[in-house]
């Protein structure tokens, strides 16, 4: 998939705040967010529903990192369906505390990109 935008999130601003997600994808975490970024345990993402497959594996070169498409997220699913539709996908960032708060806030928006990257699928 190309020019997919990245943006980063975790405990403090996932909503509610904490570290569930949308879906059990499996990986002996259940509706937790997590993920190291192998293909045998892949990072967590969000994205708008339907954007992925539930539990779907993409590998993402920017990141170089496999994530997993387990939680939604609000903006993504705004900009699935604005006028520039692009897709939109938010990593996990491991965080496992509300405490990073801002600080964490504030690396998430360094971690983020200018521009989209390329996301890649099982079988493209």
């Amino acid at each position: 998939i190309n020019n997919v935008q990245h943006t980063f999130y975790g405990f403090p601003d996932n909503d509610p705040p904490s570290a569930r997600t949308a879906y059990d994808c499996g990986y002996g975490r259940g509706y937790t967010a997590g993920g190291k970024g192998t293909y045998d345990d892949p990072r967590t993402m969000a994205t708008a529903p339907g954007e992925f497959n539930k539990c779907e594996i993409v590998w993402d070169p920017y990141t170089k990192k496999y994530l997993i498409f387990q939680d939604t997220c609000e903006q993504c699913t705004k900009d699935c369906k604005s006028a520039v539709a692009s897709p939109h996908i938010d990593i996990w960032t491991r965080s496992s505390t509300q405490s990073g708060g801002n600080a964490q806030i504030q690396c998430e928006n360094r971690l983020t990109p200018d521009r989209g990257h390329n996301v890649i699928r099982s079988g493209s």
